[in-house]
């Protein structure tokens, strides 16, 4: 089974661009999810690779909760 991913937390375009480096690091080392808005409009989503990756495998229908860039 899994896990459930986290809730992601809001930002402004503007906290993205003055905290990157904090924002970067939680979801790296956190595994936290982040929805950065602009004019309070949601816009982009920054996740960690793995997440992506099986993201990106759950698309095309071949969902096997690996990344295709790991060995």
């Amino acid at each position: 089974m899994r896990a459930v991913p986290p809730e992601p937390r809001t930002i402004t375009a503007t906290a993205m661009q003055q905290k990157s480096g904090q924002i970067l690091r939680q979801v790296a080392q956190h595994h936290r999810h982040f929805v950065v808005e602009r004019a309070g409009y949601p816009v982009a989503a920054i996740v960690p690779l793995d997440d992506y990756h099986r993201y990106i495998q759950s698309v095309k229908g071949g969902d096997h909760g690996e990344s295709p860039h790991r060995a």
